[in-house]
């Protein structure tokens, strides 16, 4: 290119360093890497500066020694890099100029004007030169180097040396600088975050720490340019002590970045490491709602919201489940169906739980100590609904369940529909007569196939798949198969797990069987006459107190097997009549209507509480000859004198009413059985000390094992008969057992011979 033809350039400032033709920035790797960006533009071309005299606001000329004079930036002793006088696209803010192509260009405010406002600066994109120093928002920026650059961020705080055209320049050095001021370093070499000492107590104070850095002793806070406290300590001195934890060791140091995330406390009742279990999952936090009242846990509305609280109330208490329920149905307005619908979901979830955690630990690939119990309840429900309720269509069971599930906790919704909607592919529509790995007992001896092996095989290990498919205690179903063989515990096992018909007993002394019979069927209840002539078989499901004739006391709820023990020992108007652990007083009632409501009856029992039951009972029946008294547990307060006829109705395993007590199965165990024998025992020989010659005993329990049964009366007969006192005899003993046609039980009746 001509000279003549070249365009004007204007005058070099005085004072500015005289630049080479075609001069330009060293060819670095860095300033290649900034060319490459627009940072620095390549000598010789027609839009790299605009430098026309014309020109309002023309750029300020760089002052090579930094010390001041024209080339100084405003307010500062800083040097303007040669990179900040530039032109900028159109668009920008400030009057036009004339380039050298002859072009109009803007010049940034920021630049031309150095009172710019915060508002502008705002507008201009600064991110990081409107925000102080974290530690000390009053001090204003450092003054130094500055790299412009072509984007909406030109104002980067670089610390002397760290940009590659930039010389190396000690800025405390520099005239009027503070000397307990440095530089920011980049944002890629300062920490992510550093939490400061000791944050959730009182500042600790550090002697002499930042000594040289114009901190004085006792400083309580890192000097300004000091990333961490090792850096302020002296040389040769010790880190600061952190306080100890609570069990005395030292607390976990991390690295800077490595720190685990905080976690909540675990709820009451949870350990803390299950919340840092490996293979957790995902976390799903709930408050621990057992502790609260049960019936404030939630306002029931539905059935399965009334089960929730009742199964929870449950759990927590360990109360029996019909006390539970009757004290949370009293609180609700929930129709007669509905009510139904939630007996039979709290019997069966606590019948069948050993199979509904099966279910739930192939659905969910977590432990079960991270999943709370409320939410492990509420899964239970809707697995109980889907694979175990007859009449209820799966996609009612899991919406109503995701319903529960978000009115217990907002969290649990889409946990419970992912959870249930798995489940239902694990169902088959496949019903099959014979147990395999993956036979799912539904009831009536048939079998739900599964689409995968969930039970051990019961050919092989067939005491652990009844156990595990069926729900019973594997201690329990081992001692059954050795006793009566797989076939016959698995018949006891369907009739343990279904839902049994309910055995009223007709008060004669009030009504006839015949007479109530119409009433029920009046009343639109199905009801069949029954073995005895006061026995009435009610084949529908309802709650007892609204049949009609409760109130009035014409029946009485008594299981068929029971109803056989008081006409076994048959006691006469006019006898005498000892009935020892007599609560609730079903079979004490019944030898008092067998007697014609003549003669007298002890009603004995070693709680109080339960012995009320008595009383309230015999009061609703119309009996008057029913005596109450509260004994000692080896029969202290029983009167002296003897009795014609003595009922010793002993506690039990319940081994023969497992399907109408829930809860019984799960209260089994060797240990317990031998306190029952020791028990068992005692009672027997108390009854044969009231008893006269010639009156009789009847040994009642409702267990079927031997260990409670036929084992307790030999050793009775045989230890009384080698001591020389009274001796007794064996009249009868039947064994009743489970489904055959009722629920399991035993009665021996024994005679004092002299």
């Amino acid at each position: 290119m001509n000279a003549e033809n070249s365009p004007e350039l204007p005058p070099r400032a005085e004072g500015s360093s005289p630049q080479p033709e075609n001069s330009g920035t060293p060819e670095t790797p860095v300033n290649t890497f900034r060319q490459r960006r627009g940072e620095i533009r390549r000598p010789g071309r027609k839009k790299s500066i605009s430098r026309q005299k014309s020109s309002p606001n023309p750029p300020r000329p760089v002052d090579p020694a930094g010390a001041g004079g024209a080339g100084q930036a405003p307010g500062s002793n800083q040097p303007y890099s040669e990179s900040e006088t530039r032109s900028f696209p159109p668009g920008r803010s400030g009057p036009p100029t004339q380039g050298g192509d002859g072009r109009p260009r803007f010049s940034r405010p920021g630049f031309s004007r150095p009172g710019f406002s915060r508002q502008e600066e705002n507008r201009s994109g600064n991110r990081q030169e409107r925000r102080p120093y974290a530690s000390d928002r009053s001090q204003q920026p450092p003054a130094g180097p500055r790299i412009g650059r072509v984007g909406p961020n030109p104002f980067l705080w670089v610390a002397p040396g760290t940009e590659g055209s930039a010389p190396k320049t000690d800025v405390s050095a520099s005239a009027g600088a503070n000397p307990s001021e440095t530089t920011r370093p980049p944002r890629e070499e300062r920490p992510r975050f550093q939490r400061p000492p000791n944050q959730n107590s009182q500042p600790r104070t550090f002697p002499n720490a930042g000594a040289g850095a114009g901190a004085g002793a006792g400083e309580t806070r890192t000097p300004r340019g000091v990333t961490s406290w090792s850096e302020a300590r002296p040389a040769g001195s010790k880190p600061p002590r952190r306080p100890a934890a609570p069990n005395g060791e030292q607390p976990t140091r991390y690295h800077a970045g490595t720190a685990p995330r905080r976690e909540r406390p675990a709820p009451a009742g949870r350990s803390p490491q299950s919340q840092h279990a490996p293979d957790a999952g995902r976390r799903l936090h709930a408050p621990d709602i057992s502790v609260l009242p049960p019936m404030q846990l939630l306002a029931p509305r539905t059935a399965r919201e009334l089960a929730f609280n009742v199964l929870e109330a449950h759990h927590a208490g360990n109360k029996h489940i019909g006390e539970v329920f009757d004290q949370a149905v009293d609180r609700t307005t929930l129709s007669p169906s509905d009510r139904r619908l939630a007996y039979e979901l709290i019997c069966g979830i606590v019948r069948r739980q050993s199979t509904l955690q099966a279910l739930l630990m192939s659905l969910v690939h977590r432990q079960m100590e991270t999943l709370e119990r409320p939410l492990q309840t509420i899964i239970k429900i809707g697995l109980y609904q889907i694979f175990l309720c007859q009449g209820i269509p799966q996609h009612a069971a899991v919406h109503e369940t995701v319903e529960l599930a978000k009115r217990a906790n907002m969290r649990w919704g889409g946990f419970v529909n992912g959870v249930l909607r798995s489940a239902i592919q694990l169902m088959t529509e496949n019903i099959r007569t014979e147990p395999s790995s993956r036979a799912l007992p539904i009831g009536h001896h048939q079998y739900r196939e599964l689409t995968t092996d969930l039970f051990p095989s019961p050919t092989l290990t067939p005491g652990s798949y009844i156990a595990a498919a069926f729900s019973f205690p594997h201690d329990l179903v081992e001692r059954w198969v050795g006793q009566y063989g797989v076939e016959v515990t698995i018949r006891m096992a369907f009739w343990f797990n279904q839902v049994t018909e309910t055995a009223l007993r007709v008060n004669l002394l009030k009504t006839d069987r015949e007479t109530f019979r119409q009433k029920l069927f009046a009343a639109d209840f199905v009801a069949e006459a029954g073995d005895l002539p006061e026995t009435i078989r009610l084949l529908s499901t309802v709650r007892i107190s609204t049949l009609p004739g409760f109130s009035e006391g014409e029946f009485s709820v008594q299981d068929l097997s029971a109803q056989h023990a008081a006409r076994r020992l048959n006691p006469q108007p006019g006898e005498v009549v000892l009935d020892l652990c007599a609560a609730p007083g079903s079979k004490t009632c019944h030898m008092a209507e067998l007697m014609q409501n003549q003669g007298e009856i002890i009603a004995a029992d070693t709680h109080g509480g339960r012995i009320r039951q008595v009383y309230e009972n015999a009061e609703r029946l119309g009996l008057s000859i029913i005596r109450t008294i509260t004994i000692g547990p080896r029969g202290e307060n029983l009167p002296s004198m003897e009795f014609d006829k003595v009922l010793a109705d002993v506690p039990c395993s319940n081994t023969g009413v497992l399907g109408k007590r829930p809860e019984a199965r799960w209260k089994y165990s060797p240990a317990h059985l031998d306190e029952l024998r020791e028990m068992q025992a005692t009672i027997l020989r108390t009854a044969a000390g009231k008893v006269r010659i010639g009156g009789r005993i009847l040994y009642s329990t409702c267990s079927i094992e031997p260990l409670e049964n036929e084992e307790i009366v030999q050793q009775f007969l045989a230890a009384t008969s080698e001591a020389g006192g009274p001796q007794f005899r064996l009249v009868e003993e039947q064994k009743f057992m489970p489904g055959s046609p009722a629920d399991g039980a035993y009665q021996a009746l024994i005679e004092r011979v002299s």
